[in-house]
């Protein structure tokens, strides 16, 4: 069987506030300024997943008018979804994960709070911004009848601007977050046929995190694997603000600390050819810009045969 491409992309929520990483470098008039609106670049973002050509692609920051633009666009491409948004309701914000239809069969599909109380929607755990999620599943693919389960997450903001500081240790909510994360993928696959407990797990998300620290040292601690240090260690930034120069960027430039997008992969599975997207569309200020505050990030994994059910 081919290895199959996984991607996870922040597409930056529909809002009229301007990219964070500019607030506090441009006049306020610019600040007011709806330059990276969903509607200014919704068109080239979806050019950007399908180009892609991902067979599980993780997706964050989605609200509902989003995700039925997407929907609109990736079903008649053959992609299929699942995941809501993480309020009580299933509004606001969701981690939906696609797939593409001709590749799997979906077996089961949940979604989980990161939260003390993992099974009420809109809980969130104390000290958290706000609820956050993860979208779980179990795909089974149609070629081989091997079974992935796929999960998606946006881990909480909360900390980030003190843990950035260098020798700082912070991010204590997003390593909570990652242990309840790991429970519920084992309570996920745990539930499911006889085997799949076994199966090979990719978690793809904003983890808020940069490498080393928060939920990114939870999950090597716990043996998951990190497309980017696949072969050798590639720690280019994910969160880069809309445009050069910004202050996210000068942050870059001065503790390289803002690779917080991941791939991870458990079990029988191998990744390979890990890669940053790229693209950018033409805003309402007549600049070339970026298609999100983050990039697209893409790995292969390769699922070893002989072990999975």
């Amino acid at each position: 069987m081919r290895p199959l491409r996984l991607s996870s992309f922040n597409i930056r929520m529909e809002t009229s506030e301007p990219d964070p990483g500019v607030r506090r470098s441009v006049s306020a008039d610019i600040q007011r300024a709806p330059i990276d609106n969903w509607s200014n670049r919704k068109s080239d973002v979806i050019k950007s997943i399908l180009a892609s050509d991902a067979d599980i692609i993780g997706l964050q920051e989605v609200l509902p008018d989003q995700l039925r633009c997407l929907t609109d666009a990736l079903h008649p491409h053959g992609y299929q979804h699942v995941g809501l948004g993480r309020g009580e309701d299933g509004d606001d914000e969701a981690s939906p994960i696609f797939f593409k239809g001709e590749v799997f069969d979906l077996v089961h599909h949940d979604q989980r709070w990161l939260s003390a109380t993992p099974s009420v929607p809109g809980s969130m755990l104390d000290g958290a911004g706000c609820p956050r999620v993860v979208t779980a599943a179990l795909l089974k693919t149609k070629s081989s009848g091997q079974h992935l389960c796929a999960f998606c997450c946006h881990l909480d903001h909360h900390g980030m601007e003190r843990a950035a500081w260098p020798f700082s240790r912070g991010l204590h909510i997003q390593a909570a977050q990652a242990e309840i994360l790991l429970k519920e993928v084992d309570l996920f696959c745990g539930r499911l046929a006889a085997g799949c407990t076994h199966a090979v797990r990719v978690i793809l998300g904003d983890f808020n995190s940069w490498r080393g620290a928060g939920a990114h040292q939870v999950l090597c601690q716990h043996g998951y694997k990190d497309a980017s240090s696949a072969s050798g260690t590639d720690s280019r930034p994910t969160f880069t603000g809309f445009r050069s120069g910004n202050i996210i960027a000068r942050l870059v430039e001065r503790w390289n600390s803002v690779q917080i997008d991941w791939i991870f992969a458990g079990g029988p599975a191998v990744l390979s050819n890990y890669a940053l997207g790229s693209g950018s569309y033409l805003a309402s200020d007549g600049k070339l810009r970026n298609l999100s505050d983050h990039v697209m990030i893409l790995a292969d994994v390769s699922l070893q045969a002989g072990e999975l059910p």
